[in-house]
């Protein structure tokens, strides 16, 4: 026991070379950890269900002349005639998002939600604390709040019974409460955990097979049924649904597939991708700090020689000294783990933020990979110092500067400066590819120009709204739409002589919307006030088959809302909601004075100010706020924002890589700085006597830097090569379009590595190259 004692205390001593070695391992296991969770916990999605390997999403594939297209929300009619139809499926449940602002008791609050039916927690088994969902669902007036949000809102009050505003006015009664959703669960929004759910009742009967109001399915399979066979009786149902000669005559197939729940997010491209980069990521972290740990200890092997020696002649075997560099790595590698936990817990903020809830990182099955991590970093850490302390001859141990083993620590600095490289100028790809998507022409003008949703009494409001916004100083101009810009416009039918053509985009808007976001057109004008005439698309008239724009003009199309004739043609701009791809869909735009609509109506005025500052937001929510009382709960969000939002995904990415390079760029330094110690153990003399005949203090520098750069030279030029192969791997799958990589960004990234080794140089031996030569050689 007390010998254990005197290497516990031998080994934690503060000497620089054990400091240096354990903040070197600290560092890389904490990162490493947090990553390691974070792939767990993608892989996790939904398989917390009862039921999960029967759980299946439906979604609707669209074949069109081969090409190949699908969607995660199906017409509301479907599901429900796969339960009544097919006696393969046991359960099913339909719902989609919802609103986000609500009124209590004369106070806005947000609460993410969506709208479910009453079969919703039949399916997914999270707990209802309070209601009966098979019957309360059924009413549309209904809504369940979370256990934490019924908390907060309500305290220790009753809620059940409670009245809630929501964004159109209408009130929804507390009807029941239910456990927080976990976050790694399909059934999320876009503004962060689902805390509501309401009723759905009221779109049920505003569904057909070809279209209508759409939501997200999922079912559950009888046991012993599989997914091919109920695909199968599915796509035998449905095509008794569609025509099957409208379908031929349109080269469209419409099929219904299922996707494994537990799949839907784990086996995403994004995540796919995003899991094999960060795991690449982890093993440079850990690799990097195994090689540092073992390299640091070859450098000290000057300092230990005596150690070494007076052991091995006081009976000391091989083996001996074998285990006793061994329990040196397991207490370091220990230690290191504690001052890695204590690391997360401090920038837990971060981790929260880039990551993933810092209670998920210390889940049980996180915990086996610390204890299967842990032992394998001792034996890779110890094995190769260990190997040469015990096979150094006693005669060697003696005779100072014999044995310097070069060889294995240019191989270990050479694989760390490689990660460094390697991870700096992946980093900066992923900065360059974040701006170019961040920064590119969507095909309309995002600056300064936000979008109000708000709720109109009648179509009629519209002008009344766009005067009273346009009256401010600050508003360049205003126009309205159906639809927000970078949200995903809904698609329509064009159809000929009763037969389907092609879906198009499509949305309504005021004569102002085009000029408004910065649109030009390249044939005809826009519509005005009264006109039932429609704009399209350059892509419009090429999915048409008309030659040029010009020939589209005075046309008219067929759609569900009727006949439109064509008076004008757009520019393409992009209609996706997500910025990552540059998708450019036939459009159709309607006037929303036209619009067959009677009553309230939602829609979403686009407003350009002078200036995007806080003043000016504050007074155009003021203003819309005036016109109507059911505004109060008004959400304005910048374009900017929404694109930084739709970006985020990939923003976790770069800081992931980015603190990763940046973190295997210090390990690497600390590494660096133990053998820059260890060469300056041998050649002081040298470097006294370059002094005595003249050497000034830069040529010595150098003549530590030399061998280094060499090294670094060959890390370089595979480095670069290989992060250029990752980068375009990692675009290649996430974006459709990638931004060119300069040079100048390859050569920055080596050359930044290049002057900070450089500096680790110059810091560590600048005290013996300035050193009087004489008492360097008296040393």
């Amino acid at each position: 026991m007390n010998k254990l004692i005197y290497h516990i205390k031998s080994a934690l001593k503060p000497r620089m070379r054990n400091i240096i070695s354990i903040l070197s391992l600290a560092l890389g296991l904490a990162l490493s950890l947090v990553i390691y969770a974070n792939i767990v916990y993608d892989k996790s999605y939904d398989n917390f269900h009862n039921n999960t390997d029967r759980m299946y999403v439906v979604r609707a594939y669209y074949i069109d002349d081969g090409q190949e297209d699908w969607g995660s929300n199906i017409p509301d009619i479907v599901l429900p005639t796969f339960l009544e139809e097919l006696p393969d499926v046991e359960a099913g449940t339909l719902f989609r998002h919802g609103g986000t602002l609500y009124k209590i008791d004369n106070n806005d609050v947000t609460i993410p939600t969506i709208c479910v039916d009453s079969s919703f927690f039949d399916i997914f088994n999270f707990k209802v604390l309070k209601g009966n969902a098979q019957e309360d669902f059924k009413d549309l007036s209904t809504i369940y709040l979370s256990q934490s949000k019924a908390s907060e809102l309500f305290g220790d009050q009753d809620p059940i019974g409670k009245t809630v505003i929501n964004h159109v006015g209408n009130e929804r009664v507390v009807r029941g409460i239910f456990e927080d959703i976990p976050n790694n669960s399909m059934i999320i929004s876009n503004f962060g955990a689902i805390q509501a759910m309401q009723s759905m009742a009221q779109f049920r009967v505003r569904s057909g097979w070809y279209g209508g109001d759409r939501s997200t399915g999922v079912l559950t399979l009888r046991e012993g049924i599989t997914e091919a066979e109920a695909e199968a009786k599915i796509q035998a149902l449905v095509d008794t649904k569609y025509d099957p000669e409208k379908a031929k005559a349109n080269n469209m197939v419409i099929q219904y597939r299922l996707a494994p729940i537990a799949d839907t997010h784990a086996n995403s491209p994004d995540v796919v991708q995003r899991s094999l980069i960060m795991s690449i990521l982890a093993l440079f972290l850990i690799m990097v700090s195994v090689l540092n740990y073992a390299l640091i200890s070859i450098s000290a092997l000057s300092l230990r020689l005596k150690e070494i020696a007076v052991r091995k002649c006081n009976g000391a075997s091989s083996g001996s000294i074998f285990r006793l560099i061994t329990l040196e790595a397991t207490i370091h590698t220990v230690v290191a783990m504690a001052m890695a936990v204590a690391l997360i817990y401090v920038f837990r903020g971060r981790v929260e933020e880039y990551f993933i809830p810092i209670n998920v990182v210390f889940r049980f099955d996180n915990i086996l990979f610390i204890l299967v991590i842990v032992p394998l970093i001792v034996v890779l850490s110890a094995a190769i110092p260990g190997k040469i302390f015990s096979n150094i001859s006693v005669l060697t141990l003696f005779v100072r500067g014999v044995d310097r083993r070069q060889a294995w620590k240019k191989v270990m600095l050479c694989i760390q400066f490689l990660c460094a490289v390697t991870l700096l100028s992946l980093s900066g790809m992923m900065l360059t590819q974040y701006s170019y998507i961040f920064n590119r022409d969507m095909g309309y003008k995002v600056d300064n120009l936000i979008a109000a949703q708000v709720n109109l009494e009648s179509i009629s409001d519209v002008d009344k709204y766009c005067d009273a916004v346009a009256s401010l100083g600050c508003v360049q101009s205003v126009s309205v739409s159906g639809q927000k810009l970078m949200s995903g416009l809904s698609g329509i039918g064009i159809t000929k002589d009763g037969t389907m053509l092609f879906s198009s985009r499509h949305d309504f808007v005021n004569p102002t919307f085009f000029e408004n976001i910065g649109v030009e057109f390249t044939q005809g004008a826009m519509f005005d006030r009264s006109s039932p005439n429609a704009v399209v698309n350059e892509m419009f008239i090429e999915k048409m088959g008309w030659g040029s724009a010009d020939q589209a003009i005075g046309k008219v199309v067929h759609t569900d809302y009727g006949p439109r004739q064509i008076c004008g043609v757009v520019k393409n701009y992009e209609t996706s909601g997500w910025v990552t791809n540059r998708e450019i869909l036939p459009l159709l735009v309607m006037n929303i004075h036209t619009l067959p609509h009677e009553g309230p109506i939602t829609g979403t005025m686009n407003i350009r100010l002078t200036e995007t500052t806080p003043d000016n937001l504050d007074s155009t929510k003021k203003i819309i706020q005036e016109l109507a009382p059911n505004n109060d709960n008004l959400d304005i969000e910048s374009y900017v924002a929404r694109r930084e939002y739709l970006l985020y995904d990939f923003e976790v990415y770069v800081v992931g890589v980015n603190i990763g390079g940046l973190l295997i760029l210090i390990i690497s330094a600390l590494g660096l700085y133990g053998y820059i110690s260890s060469e300056l153990q041998y050649k002081h003399r040298e470097i006294a006597l370059r002094k005595v005949y003249g050497s000034s203090i830069p040529s010595i520098i150098m003549m530590v830097y030399k061998p280094i750069l060499q090294i670094l030279s060959l890390a370089i030029l595979v480095g670069v090569p290989l992060s250029y192969y990752l980068g375009n791997m990692v675009f290649g799958l996430n974006f459709a379009d990638v931004a060119p990589m300069p040079w100048w960004l390859f050569v920055a990234s080596s050359l930044f590595v290049v002057l900070f080794t450089l500096a680790i140089v110059v810091l560590r031996s600048a005290r013996i190259a300035t050193q009087n030569p004489i008492k360097a050689i008296r040393e």
